[in-house]
């Protein structure tokens, strides 16, 4: 379970494939709130840094949820024909309020 998604701040539950109880997993990093991820891609593309939200990312999110529907649908597993590099995390000391010009 997560916490709430307007201000990425509180502790996370991991539920493991066969645990009974979930894992608590705290908050770190910045909890700066909404805009995060478009501030993140400005200073990506200003600072010509590769972008975490890349179209191959969504595309690969499209068809991840596509893949849910199917399989939902026709009661099978669905393999999911796209992969994509797993985007690098934000540094726990990533600050939002940063002056970057």
């Amino acid at each position: 379970m997560l916490p709430d998604p307007n201000m990425f701040d509180g502790e996370s539950q991991l539920w493991r494939f066969g645990q009974e109880e979930p894992e608590t997993l705290a908050a770190t990093g910045s909890t700066y709130g909404r805009g995060s991820g478009v501030l993140d891609l400005a200073r990506s593309i200003r600072g010509g840094d590769p972008v975490r939200a890349s179209g191959e990312v969504a595309a690969h999110v499209l068809d991840v949820l596509l893949a849910i529907r199917d399989a939902a649908d026709s009661r099978e597993v669905v393999q999911v024909a796209s992969t994509v590099e797993k985007p690098t995390p934000l540094a726990e000391d990533w600050d939002p309020a940063a002056a970057t010009l």
